[in-house]
């Protein structure tokens, strides 16, 4: 016999109702929860992490005074070794502050440092971007040459680099006006020669003038012959006609907005053909594109540095990737002391036109669970898998993120022991698009 059970009093039913909702939010939540992200290290600042992988290891750069380094078996876990560039090339200012966002890759069969220091006899922020080689990751880096890879034009105490962040469009048209001003002059000077009026014409007659005697003298100055006179000397100040003169076309510069160049990154394009992008500090700000060398280490021949994209404000750290044919460009955006800073993404079908192309977020504090400042990106491909390290702000000396209104450079926050900490996510793609499948999974210890 099947019994009907009593029905429950309102009190009882709303009890039930609320332990059914929560069993339904607790199986409903499960990804949520499993995305709340811990920090891969949050006792060390890793500004600007760039990671590459060894053999036997995972291995980040980040900024510092002479680029810190950590090493990973599994690309969770790192122990700081010694930095990797003890010593600066001859045109960087000598403790000039830290060395920004460096980028380690393997080129061939070196690993090549590119980074970005403060110059001599400039300010701070007036950086100029290097290439330093080593034969390990491990390794210490030691800088190529005498002069930067990239550095504005306007740097005049700076040996002259192999790209001087000039845009093309300003030099094809120095090149034309060049041209232009070559050929009026030698038209010019063509048409002089021609005309009857261009030689100079003396003053006084050079036809010498005959003359008859005026007495019988025997002499012979006054024999009954003519005689001819001397001619007259010709004028030392002949006639001043017309001249040409070379018209001076002033060289392309850097416009006088940018102050520094920064950020660099190395891109290997699927048909071999290897790039560095990088950004032009100061507002606006652009993020430009340089063919290199096949060892990387120069400025391809004859190449000069394109803009892909431009920001009145800030837009920074460009990293870059090709996934099934498309081009994709991470950037962040905004102030890196602030909660604010961010990671966008475009994407285009061309290496070289960007501007159709749209900026979509793809970290933020929104997104991330509160995650404080999650920008500074870089991009690690690997067989199968695509991983993104990143920093974000934690405070307190704890695995836990600032608070919202964080701002590096507040007295207040300073003494909150602000941290720029690692973080990791593994992307996936569709529908042109990435998104974040996961949080690499870190450590409140």
């Amino acid at each position: 016999m099947q019994l009907v059970p009593s029905r429950p009093r309102h009190g009882q039913l709303a009890r039930r109702v609320l332990v059914a909702v929560a069993v339904l939010l607790t199986c409903a939540v499960p990804a949520a929860v499993a995305m709340r992200p811990l920090p891969l290290d949050w006792k060390h600042t890793v500004g600007d992490p760039s990671v590459v992988k060894t053999t036997k290891n995972y291995v980040v750069i980040a900024t510092g005074a002479k680029v810190n380094r950590a090493l990973s078996k599994n690309g969770k876990v790192w122990k700081w070794k010694s930095s990797a560039l003890p010593h600066l090339p001859s045109w960087a200012k000598p403790n000039g502050g830290d060395i920004w966002a460096a980028d380690m890759e393997k080129v061939g069969s070196r690993y090549v440092l590119y980074f970005a220091a403060p110059v001599k006899g400039k300010t701070v922020s007036s950086r100029c971007i290097g290439v330093a080689t080593s034969s390990s990751a491990k390794g210490t880096f030691v800088p190529v040459g005498t002069a930067p890879l990239v550095c504005p034009s306007t740097f005049k105490s700076v040996p002259t680099a192999g790209d001087r962040v000039i845009d093309q469009s300003a030099l094809d048209s120095y090149t034309s006006a060049s041209a232009a001003a070559k050929k009026a002059l030698a038209d010019c000077q063509a048409s002089l020669s021609a005309s009857p009026t261009a030689s100079a014409t003396p003053t006084s007659s050079t036809t010498p003038t005959v003359t008859a005697s005026a007495t019988n003298s025997t002499s012979p100055a006054t024999s009954g012959a003519p005689t001819t006179s001397a001619p007259a000397s010709p004028s030392r100040s002949p006639t001043v006609g017309p001249t040409c003169k070379p018209t001076k076309v002033p060289p392309p510069n850097t416009p006088s907005t940018v102050i520094g160049a920064i950020d660099p990154s190395f891109f290997l394009d699927t048909n071999g053909t290897p790039y560095l992008l990088y950004k032009t500090d100061g507002r606006p700000s652009s993020i430009r594109i340089l063919k290199l060398s096949a060892d990387g280490l120069h400025a391809a021949p004859g190449a000069y540095s394109e803009e892909l994209v431009n920001n009145a404000g800030v837009l920074e750290n460009p990293v870059m990737v090709n996934h099934g044919g498309i081009y994709y460009l991470f950037n962040s955006y905004g102030d890196y002391a602030r909660c604010s800073y961010s990671t966008v993404w475009r994407a285009s079908t061309s290496l070289h036109s960007w501007t159709a192309s749209p900026a979509h977020s793809l970290l933020t504090r929104k997104n991330t669970h509160k995650l404080c400042g999650p920008g500074g990106a870089d991009v690690l491909v690997q067989p199968g898998k695509t991983t993104m390290y990143f920093e974000a702000w934690t405070c307190n000396r704890t695995y836990k993120p600032c608070g919202a209104k964080f701002w590096a450079y507040s007295a207040k926050f300073e003494r909150k022991h602000p941290v720029r900490a690692l973080y990791a996510v593994k992307l996936g793609f569709a529908n042109r698009a990435p998104y974040v499948k996961k949080f690499v999974k870190g450590s409140k210890h």
